[in-house]
């Protein structure tokens, strides 16, 4: 069997779908939609067998702490009160690539948990889990100055863009949303992390995020 490649674009809940998307080793798309309960990520998973699957969600949380909850019940994390911030977070906002912090009053909590409930089922299954994050892997494809992907004109920036990097689209390029295109780019990462094309942010206690090799960014024009 063909090595895969799988994509996430993980929601808070199975009220909203999920993006997905899967890449075969020659970076053909074999697959670009959604799907809404664990269930089925996990059934797509066992039905795929990829080899990398990257997950666009927090997969772990700052050192030393075992929930998210304003006030700590759990009792097991050592400041319970203090903010703290995951490292590869701050090595994000040192590259001026903004992301949602995971703190007690991350608005994404609820996120939070269900991607580390999903890395646990999956690691389970013995399968390589990557934490990714799609803005900053355009950030470091294509630099700066991207419009809004939420807008008609930042779609269509982001669509073009696909297609030149999976032509293997073809005509599906013009119906993708931009949940699809950021699961299509965690999946891409994932091809890229299989090639030594990658590099690594963060602390493994804490949950690293994985970003293609690319522009650097401390150099990419910055158009706001």
């Amino acid at each position: 069997m063909t090595a895969t490649y799988l994509g996430i674009d993980l929601t808070a809940s199975a009220k909203r779908p999920s993006g997905v998307a899967l890449l075969s080793e020659g970076l053909e798309v074999l697959h670009a939609g959604t799907l809404r309960t664990d269930a089925d990520l996990l059934t797509l998973v066992a039905g795929a067998q990829p080899v990398v699957v990257s997950i666009d969600c927090p997969l772990g949380l700052p050192l030393g702490w075992d929930c998210l909850d304003l006030e700590c019940s759990c009792g097991q994390c050592d400041c319970p009160t203090e903010d703290r911030r995951r490292r590869c977070e701050v090595e994000l906002a040192a590259r001026r690539i903004p992301c949602y912090w995971t703190t007690r009053r991350s608005i994404i909590r609820e996120m939070v948990y269900r991607g580390m409930e999903l890395r646990y089922h999956l690691e389970k299954r013995r399968v390589q889990v990557l934490e990714v994050y799609p803005y900053g892997t355009k950030v470091h494809l294509w630099g700066r100055g991207m419009p809004p992907k939420t807008r008609p004109e930042g779609l269509a920036w982001l669509r073009a863009r696909m297609a030149q990097l999976l032509p293997s689209l073809g005509q599906r390029v013009e119906s993708l949303t931009h949940d699809e295109a950021d699961a299509l780019l965690a999946a891409y990462t994932a091809w890229l992390h299989a090639r030594g094309r990658t590099e690594t942010l963060g602390l493994k206690e804490e949950g690293q995020i994985v970003l293609p090799l690319g522009v650097p960014v401390d150099r990419a024009s910055d158009h706001g």
